[in-house]
């Protein structure tokens, strides 16, 4: 009896275990990017044109994520294009899942991808980041380099909660 009660009770407490979906997401306004931020990963949402901002408070993310813009950034004095690659899912929106794709290089055909940026440093106008890139058919390797985007460019931040 002992036995049966002990696998009810177990039985209970694993269906919990697997329920559906999760978040660990937070978005956050570019005029939220502070000192307390220091050194915390995070993912930009960059702008889809200068005039677009985004005061206050995002509530729906799906809506602040709906567009993959494209955006110039300068990775070891060469200018490179990538595209926002968000994925969230109906249940699920997962921090790690948030990249950013190069447009493919038609040199050797290979796509380089932020998938980390770690906040170094805050200016009045700039946000210095430390970013791994990755080669797509290479994820095992990465490459640390640190980069200076203007806070023009972005229209908000997601860090992982």
């Amino acid at each position: 009896m002992k036995a049966i009660l002990f696998l009810v009770i177990t039985s209970i407490f694993s269906v919990n275990a697997y329920g559906q979906g999760g978040w660990n997401i937070k978005y956050l306004p570019v005029d939220s990017i502070n000192e307390s931020l220091l050194g915390r990963e995070v993912r930009i949402d960059f702008k889809s044109n200068p005039s677009e901002t985004n005061k206050g408070r995002a509530i729906n993310i799906r809506k602040m994520l709906a567009n993959r813009d494209t955006v110039n950034i300068e990775i070891a004095g060469h200018l490179m294009q990538f595209v926002e690659n968000w994925k969230i899912y109906i249940d699920l929106g997962s921090f790690a899942d948030q990249t950013l794709e190069s447009v493919k290089d038609k040199n050797n055909g290979t796509e380089l991808i932020i998938r980390e940026m770690f906040i170094r440093g805050i200016g009045k106008s700039s946000v210095t980041l430390e970013i791994y890139t990755y080669h797509s058919d290479d994820f095992d390797r990465s490459n640390v380099q640190e980069i200076i985007v203007e806070k023009s460019l972005i229209k908000g931040i997601l860090v992982k909660f």
